[in-house]
């Protein structure tokens, strides 16, 4: 058994009552350290949502790595299930419905035993609304059927719908000009001159909502038919030998619109009744 002398036994004591405030400073330091104030963040950035939609509500904070949980409120109410985490940043994940509101959240730190709470976030506002209307497109023709050259004024129109509002009008996939659209309340219209046969046209909309903009679904197409403003008459009843040429101003009918022939066809039967429609 080793044998000490007073002056050794001594500064060993010292040292070990050094030691000993020591960690008590740091015990100290550390349950005593300031707790930060939060910040809490929505993944959208103007707080707009639409009924259905997913919400990311994250909370952080910075340079605090001891066990802690974050608690986020719904107005005074907490909405969550905290978890222990060492980590400093949080999220919850909730579904646009009836919640719309102020959001906050806090978070406390755990510390030999005791429970300390941190200061509460700013308050964040979470604003929902309904998701826009399908538009409804139509034609100045309800048949659909114009003449080579014709302008074909095409509306989309949106019911019940009070926001702001910008329309687009689609030919296919392509998306029309703006500077051929003429907007009025809830009713965008837009010309086009009559060229290819068969094109399909459809239109959307989108609304402006505390800064978010909201597309609307897409229109039902409509497809424009194009023909010639003398397409030849398909019915023959006579023969080859009673074909002649003269002037033909006879009336034919596409797709339900009754058209008139202002041209010179040479392969007409010449008993062609010209006041028949086709």
């Amino acid at each position: 058994m080793p044998v000490y002398s007073l002056n050794a036994i001594l500064q060993m004591a010292a040292t070990s009552s050094l030691l000993l405030i020591m960690a008590f400073a740091v015990q100290r330091s550390v349950s005593q350290s300031p707790i930060s104030k939060p910040v809490i963040r929505l993944d959208q950035r103007t707080g707009v949502y639409v009924v259905g939609e997913t919400v990311i509500i994250t909370c952080s904070v910075s340079g605090d790595d001891r066990n802690k949980t974050f608690h986020f409120y719904r107005g005074h109410r907490l909405f969550s299930s905290p978890v222990l985490t060492t980590n400093n940043i949080e999220a919850v994940h909730v579904i646009a419905g009836i919640n719309a509101g102020l959001y906050s959240c806090s978070y406390r730190v755990f510390v030999n035993g005791r429970s300390i709470e941190s200061p509460m976030s700013q308050h964040l506002m979470m604003i929902i609304t309904d998701p826009p209307s399908t538009p409804v497109i139509s034609l100045d023709q309800p048949t659909g059927v114009y003449v080579v050259g014709e302008t074909v004024t095409i509306t989309c129109t949106v019911t019940g719908d009070y926001w702001d509002k910008i329309f687009h009008f689609y030919r296919g996939d392509q998306i029309l000009s703006p500077s051929q659209l003429i907007t009025k309340n809830n009713i965008g219209t837009v010309y086009v001159t009559a060229g290819t046969n068969g094109e399909q046209y459809s239109c959307a909309y989108n609304v402006s909502v505390n800064g978010r903009r909201i597309d609307s679904p897409l229109s039902e197409p409509v497809i424009v038919t194009v023909t010639d403003d003398a397409l030849p008459c398909s019915r023959k009843t006579g023969t080859n030998d009673n074909i002649g040429t003269f002037p033909f101003n006879g009336r034919f009918s596409i797709g339900g619109r009754h058209l008139t022939s202002r041209k010179m066809w040479s392969w007409l039967p010449k008993e062609y009744d010209r006041e028949q429609d086709c």
